[in-house]
C-alpha cells in the first residue's frame, strides 16, 4: 500500500490536533482534595464509633465537643466529604431544654452513598483554627 502523505503534512495535521490522556480516579474527592485541601492549618480530630443503627438512621447524634465546635460557627448546614461523596446536611444544635447537636437531613444519603450499613469508627476532621462548614470524613482505613 502506497503511502500518499507528506511528512510535513502529518506532523502539522499531529500538532494541531494534540491531546493528552489523563487518568481520572474514580472518587472525585480525592481529586479536590489532591489539589485544593479544605484547610490549609491545623487540623482537629473527633471520633465517632459508630453501630449499625446509626448508619441507617435519618440523624446523628454528636459528642458534645464536637457539637460546641460548630456552634460556633452558627451553621445551619455542614458539608460532609467523604471518600465517594460530598453530601450538604443540615446541622440541628438545640439549646433548651437540653443542649443536644445532630446531623439531620443528609446524613443517611452520606451513609448510604459510602455504603456505611455496619459498625465502623469515623474520624470528622476539621479546621483547627476556626469553626468550619467543612467536615472531612475518614475511616480507619482511609485515615
Amino acid at each position: 500500500m502506497e503511502n500518499n502523505f507528506n511528512e510535513d503534512d502529518v506532523i502539522n495535521r499531529i500538532s494541531r490536533y494534540q491531546f493528552s490522556i489523563i487518568h481520572l480516579q474514580d472518587e472525585a474527592s480525592s481529586l479536590i482534595e489532591a489539589d485544593q485541601p479544605l484547610f490549609n492549618g491545623p487540623k482537629l480530630h473527633f471520633f465517632i464509633f459508630l453501630n449499625p443503627n446509626q448508619c441507617n438512621a435519618s440523624h446523628l447524634d454528636l459528642p458534645a465537643d464536637f457539637g460546641n465546635y460548630l456552634r460556633q460557627g452558627r451553621f445551619k448546614y455542614i458539608f460532609l466529604y467523604g471518600p465517594r461523596k460530598t453530601v450538604k446536611c443540615k446541622l440541628l444544635l438545640r439549646n433548651h431544654p437540653k443542649k443536644s447537636s445532630k446531623i439531620g437531613s443528609g446524613w443517611k444519603e452520606f451513609c448510604t452513598a459510602h455504603g456505611f450499613h455496619q459498625t465502623i469508627d469515623l474520624v470528622f476532621e476539621v479546621d483547627h483554627m476556626k469553626s468550619n462548614q467543612n467536615v472531612k470524613v475518614l475511616t480507619y482505613c482511609n485515615f
